[in-house]
């Protein structure tokens, strides 16, 4: 999740069809959940949390081949630091994806 004062925050998000790719690359995927069912309910639950809070949740989809070029690029390893920094780039610049290469 990534957030400013002012902005909304950014929720990293996947698709389906990627799932099983991202856990290939991220370098913490001990740390995610295993199914993408799963990982979609406490995504969900988070969304709706943030909102219950009043803050603006925006869905920011990583594609896991542009995110290994991106952590490549910037010689980050892909974890969840590199997630929200992604995502919250990508925020910034307004596109709803993560960040460009």
């Amino acid at each position: 999740m990534s957030r400013d004062a002012a902005g909304p925050v950014g929720i990293p998000w996947y698709r389906r069809r990627d799932y099983e790719r991202i856990l290939a690359i991220m370098t913490d995927a001990g740390h995610m959940p295993r199914s993408y069912d799963r990982w979609r309910y406490k995504a969900e639950t988070l969304e709706q949390r943030l909102r219950e809070n009043g803050l603006q949740a925006v869905r920011a989809v990583i594609d896991p081949r542009d995110f290994a070029r991106w952590c490549a690029a910037n010689r980050f390893k892909a974890n969840a630091q590199a997630r929200l920094l992604y995502v919250d780039q990508g925020r910034r610049d307004g596109s709803g994806q993560g960040a460009s290469v």
